[in-house]
């Protein structure tokens, strides 16, 4: 009588221990939400230099909204052009990109200011007081500073 037919002992392989649960060309470090694109992805042709046939490239607007036409032209251009050069790009081409890209960079100097000024007010208080005190004054801040450190001191009592 061998061990293999008692009732209690069962033979376990390793088929029926191991078992994979990947996904099949599965990357590690790559999450699948990475790879499912969270709005619907506009491809736009792009030239190869080295074969000449047309590829694509994907754009994609923000928050699910479709990259407008003028966008995807404007992707395929940039493309073009940094691949081959703007001889590759015909006169209009070039200056619906440079429009494009003109308008691009206007908007985004004018939303820029929007966040900055804590910023622009934190450099001109460090700018005035490094000058007073590179003239041997205190300035308003430091002053500030120093009156509210001093009225948090309890007399009387040794903080270390």
């Amino acid at each position: 009588m061998d061990g293999s037919e008692s009732g209690s002992a069962s033979v376990v392989t390793a088929d029926d221990v191991l078992a994979h649960f990947g996904v099949k060309g599965m990357r590690w470090g790559v999450r699948r939400s990475e790879k499912i694109s969270s709005g619907p992805v506009e491809p736009t042709a792009k030239v190869s230099r080295s074969t000449g046939v047309m590829d694509t490239k994907k754009t994609r607007g923000g928050e699910g909204f479709d990259a407008h036409d003028d966008a995807k032209v404007t992707a395929r251009s940039k493309q073009i052009a940094k691949k081959s050069g703007t001889q590759a790009l015909s006169t209009k081409e070039l200056q619906d990109l440079v429009g494009r890209m003109n308008l691009e960079q206007q908007y985004s100097k004018l939303t820029a200011g929007d966040g900055n000024a804590g910023l622009k007010f934190a450099q001109n208080l460090i700018a005035s007081e490094a000058k007073s005190l590179m003239k041997g004054k205190k300035g308003p801040a430091v002053v500030a500073i120093g009156a509210a450190l001093s009225a948090g001191k309890k007399p009387g009592k040794h903080r270390g």
